[in-house]
């Protein structure tokens, strides 16, 4: 029983593939208030997942299905909801407006139009009542259509729905994961490495955590072109294990918790451990299968035989290297750059420690330059002369090049970003670099394009979906961004390169009270200067005179005590609507000042700014019109439909 009287349900949610966006709103929403939800890997064709798929609806309170232009076409979506229909357990959706087909017409349907409102809409407590009705009112089939999967052994587990829907879930999941990695992994050779995922111990806990991290790795695998089989405890003889994954389970229900160790399918050797708790057992789950992924990618790498390999000792710490790089190379570099640097030393010849190091030194750069306005190059240069001499093809070397150059170098920097992603079109780092230099020229719209693909080649990162929410903010796609961070913070939560993308999107566009909370608590940590940001989050929840005044005061003491570029000053001048003083401001910086700050230029708070025909004058005076004109690389704002004046147009009239 959840707060208000309703029941906690488990919920088979029915749709169509071309509708998933709005299948996966809506299943988090009903995961947030409490639902069990099976949707996410919602796998169609073959007779193994046709029986999964069936154990599913068998074992289901209530079976949603959303009708849709493409669900109603679809037969595995009649199918199911035949299946809710005739048990008495179908609750119908509408989430475009079209109606239900023939068949299903007696069913008062729930419109979800607006599902983007979550259980605001009043189409959500609807939603939520008719799930509660079905699960305290069941059909007169329903017990019928379930009894299959409930063994006469299990049959005093049948009260407590939730926790019957939790087993038969991990059952389903464990299968569809066995099935992925059969279907995926036909033909597989021997030399393919075998990972093996195991309980610690005998507890219900522990072997229920390891089928839940069986599953959800199989299916961020299956997402992935890596050649590998996945096996549970039973799946086949642990000898053949290149690596195994072994999980504990320890708190309780409000406050779950765990541990993770990988060892050496070889000698069982220690390799990486780390625990984990969080304040609710999903977050729990999504935290440990998304570090485990990007900890199985590394062990992988040092386990192709085109790399050179580590000794164990070095494979521990590359590997712990690994478990924080996703989360930390692009909002705080400094702390792994160390590791790599270690990693290097005593491998020389290990190409992927090169590739991560390499950009966090290249990121670490960049936010130099950015926010503190000089360049400490340190060993970057030496380390891209001895990554060179191993690989001249590595991709990563061509991003370190651009982040030592002057910002002023357009030309340069737009041919080592090209050529990067000429020698790796699908590696999402490479990808994300960049997504960045397009913002710097003011093609944001690409740049999101750019990072979701990297979000899609590795779903694993969550570096890579801050970067996308960060784009999706800068382009003016807000409500977009919003969505990404809740999904984000759910698979996430607490991650520091999660909480760099919220606190940027309500710094300067969402909810400033929680950008305030943030900057005051003592575990908040930045690459860039925060010093000046109190004030301005304060003028910005109470936007009077005095308290903008004070914002303007105190960025311009940091400008002077800290020695930190204009670029907060001109950003919060913008925000506050200030567009003379900003002109004025920047009609007094160097051209390079101009180019470094130069992707504010396209943010949302700036589309005033970007109206007035000085700022093509001030965008000539930085390089940029010269580029675009050299390039064809015309910035966004040149095709919005209420601009004054004719962007080439007025970009000629600038050169002649």
């Amino acid at each position: 029983m959840r707060p208000g009287g309703l029941l906690m349900a488990s919920v088979f949610l029915s749709y169509d593939r071309d509708d998933s966006d709005k299948a996966r709103r809506i299943a988090l929403s009903l995961e947030k208030a409490g639902h069990s939800v099976w949707w996410d890997l919602h796998v169609r064709g073959g007779a193994q997942f046709s029986k999964v798929i069936e154990e599913a609806l068998k074992a289901a309170d209530a079976v949603v299905v959303l009708w849709s232009r493409e669900s109603i076409e679809s037969a595995w979506v009649r199918d199911e909801a035949a299946a809710g229909r005739d048990s008495g357990r179908l609750v119908p959706v509408t989430i475009d407006g079209t109606e239900a087909p023939l068949g299903f017409r007696q069913f008062q349907t729930i419109d979800l139009r607006d599902c983007k409102r979550g259980a605001k809409g009043r189409g959500y407590k609807e939603l939520e009542q008719a799930i509660a009705q079905t699960v305290t009112e069941p059909g007169p089939a329903q017990a019928e259509s379930r009894s299959p999967v409930q063994s006469p052994a299990n049959s005093n587990d049948r009260k407590p729905t939730g926790r019957r829907w939790l087993a038969v879930s991990a059952l389903v999941l464990v299968v569809l994961a066995g099935g992925l990695a059969a279907w995926r992994f036909t033909g597989r050779t021997s030399s393919e490495p075998v990972i093996a995922v195991t309980a610690a111990d005998q507890s219900r806990s522990s072997q229920a955590l390891a089928r839940d991290l069986l599953a959800k790795l199989g299916s961020l695998q299956s997402a992935r072109t890596d050649a590998l089989e996945l096996v549970g405890a039973a799946g086949s003889d642990p000898s053949r294990a290149t690596f195994v994954f072994q999980g504990s389970a320890s708190g309780d229900a409000a406050a779950p918790g765990g541990n993770l160790v990988l060892l050496s399918g070889r000698d069982r050797a220690l390799l990486w451990s780390k625990d984990f708790e969080s304040k609710n057992q999903a977050a729990f789950e999504q935290s440990m299968a998304y570090t485990a992924g990007q900890v199985l990618d590394c062990a992988l790498q040092a386990n192709t035989s085109s790399e050179a390999r580590l000794d164990e000792q070095t494979l521990k710490l590359f590997l712990n290297g690994c478990a924080l790089f996703g989360d930390r190379y692009r909002a705080d570099p400094a702390s792994v750059v160390p590791i790599f640097s270690e990693v290097v030393a005593a491998a020389p010849d290990f190409q992927p420690a090169w590739s991560k190091l390499l950009l966090a030194e290249a990121q670490q750069i960049r936010g130099q330059k950015l926010f503190y306005d000089r360049l400490t190059p340190g060993n970057l240069p030496q380390h891209i002369r001895d990554a060179r001499k191993l690989n001249p093809r590595l991709p990563e070397l061509y991003v370190a090049e651009a982040a030592l150059l002057p910002t002023g170098e357009l030309d340069q920097r737009y041919q080592l970003a090209e050529k990067a992603v000429s020698l790796g079109p699908d590696n999402p780092d490479v990808l994300v670099t960049h997504a960045e230099f397009l913002s710097f020229i003011g093609r944001n719209r690409d740049a999101v394009d750019e990072a979701r693909r990297a979000v899609q080649l590795n779903p694993l990162s969550p570096g890579f979906r801050s970067n996308l929410i960060q784009m999706l903010t800068y382009s003016d796609q807000l409500p977009a961004a919003e969505e990404e961070l809740r999904r984000a913070e759910q698979l996430w939560p607490g991650s520091p390169a999660i909480d760099d993308a919220r606190f940027r999107l309500h710094s300067r566009y969402g909810d400033a009270r929680d950008a305030l909370r943030m900057v005051q608590s003592p575990d908040f940590r930045q690459t860039y200067p925060t010093q000046d940001m109190e004030a301005y989050l304060l003028a910005r929840i109470n936007p009077t005179q005095a308290s903008i005044e004070s914002a303007m005061a105190a960025l311009r003491s940091s400008q002077l005590t800290a020695g930190t570029k204009s670029t907060q000053l001109v950003q919060s001048l913008a925000d506050f609507g200030r567009d003379d003083e900003v002109y004025r401001l920047l009609a007094g910086l160097r051209p390079d000042q101009l180019r470094t700050m130069s992707p504010l230029f396209y943010r949302p708070d700036f589309r005033q700014f970007r109206k007035d025909p000085r700022f093509m004058q001030i965008t000539a005076r930085a390089g940029l019109v010269a580029f675009w004109r050299k390039t064809g690389e015309w910035p966004d704002f040149c095709f919005d439909p209420d601009l004054p004046y004719d962007c080439k147009k007025e970009a000629a009239r600038l050169a002649a």
